[in-house]
């Protein structure tokens, strides 16, 4: 599992990384605080909050870019 601490500046940025995330086959969440939302899901990514330091959770390997 790899993890990243991310945050999106607008809803174009989380836009953006929901569609690299989409093209890829592992499962991957992203969590703040007591609340973890499927990083694929745009509308659970915008829920989260933009301007949030989140984290992100990769399971398994070869998503080096996105980190």
């Amino acid at each position: 599992m790899q993890t990243a601490k991310i945050m999106f500046r607008s809803v174009a940025d989380a836009e953006e990384f929901v569609s690299c995330a989409e093209r890829y086959p592992n499962h991957m969440d992203i969590q703040c605080g007591n609340r973890m939302v499927d990083a694929k899901s745009l509308l659970g990514v915008i829920g989260l909050g933009i301007e949030r330091k989140l984290n992100l959770k990769i399971y398994g390997e070869g998503c080096e870019d996105l980190l």
